[in-house]
């Protein structure tokens, strides 16, 4: 089960199962609204989850702002050309 996959049994079956700091559980009943429990169609179930965590203090935001002000400053101007308002 390393990659993923459906977990062999009959369904309602308790099976033991040891998993890792950051794994997840998908419930079955989830499992067969997506497809991937009950269906011979050959439908795949994929999860994917990527977080992405970004942060900033206010020293940093300050030198992205400074060392991008040109590009700010264009994309500003560029939207008010379009928006006809200078």
């Amino acid at each position: 089960m390393e990659t993923g996959g459906i977990v062999p049994g009959r369904a309602g079956q308790a099976v033991p199962a040891i998993l890792h700091a950051g794994e997840g559980i998908i419930p079955e009943r989830n499992m067969r609204d997506a497809g991937g429990i009950g269906n011979t169609g050959g439908h795949n179930f994929n999860f994917h989850y990527n977080p992405a965590l970004s942060a900033i203090d206010a020293k940093g935001m300050s030198d992205v702002l400074r060392s991008h002000s040109a590009d700010i400053a264009g994309i500003f101007r560029d939207e008010l050309r379009r928006s006809n308002l200078i």
